[in-house]
């Protein structure tokens, strides 16, 4: 970046990178050199520096799943699609969760919390079956007694001090109200 030159590693790593790639690309060209019967002269085994990335596991509850998508998913929505992903999920009947372990190629920025999981299902089950609604607003009435009982006194107080209410334009200057002809 100082020396402002793009590569092919600047723009893979800037991705965040699984961990544990270096691990399963050395052994896929291994098999692929015996497969195609290169010879290959190996001084011993791969030496990996640093420690390898944990799978990290979410659990999260079905009822999580339905009420922030608000459709009624069947466990196999669930499962099945986040299993094509790479997942590997577990359902608990008892609890009725799931528990979701994150591959490590998906774990590093792209899945970290719930709503990344529901993201992934939703996503899976198509967002144009999902029919739009529009949300509902909840009106809960006012109780406007105590403002009415405090104007009332307010016009008792000052109709007995020979008060008279005057009402003010403050975003209004007497220039602007000349010129739009406002009487005064």
């Amino acid at each position: 970046a100082r020396h402002k030159t793009r590569t092919d590693a600047s723009a893979r790593f800037e991705k965040t990178l699984d961990p544990n790639q270096l691990e399963l690309t050395t052994s896929r060209f291994i098999e692929l050199a015996q497969k195609f019967n290169i010879n290959l002269t190996m001084v011993g085994a791969p030496i990996i520096i640093g420690n390898p990335d944990t799978k990290k596991t979410l659990t999260i509850t079905h009822d999580f799943l339905v009420s922030r998508s608000g459709i009624n998913l069947s466990v196999d929505q669930v499962i099945k699609p986040l299993q094509k992903l790479g997942f590997d999920v577990t359902e608990n009947v008892i609890n009725k969760s799931y528990d979701v372990i994150i591959p490590t190629f998906r774990g590093t920025k792209d899945v970290q919390i719930l709503e990344d999981i529901l993201e992934e299902v939703i996503r899976m089950y198509g967002f144009e079956t999902i029919t739009p609604t529009n949300p509902a607003i909840q009106q809960k009435s006012e109780n406007l007694t105590p403002l009415m009982r405090l104007r009332n006194i307010k016009k008792y107080l000052s109709s007995g001090a020979q008060m008279l209410e005057q009402q003010n334009y403050a975003f209004f200057d007497e220039d602007f109200m000349n010129k739009i002809g406002w009487p005064s």
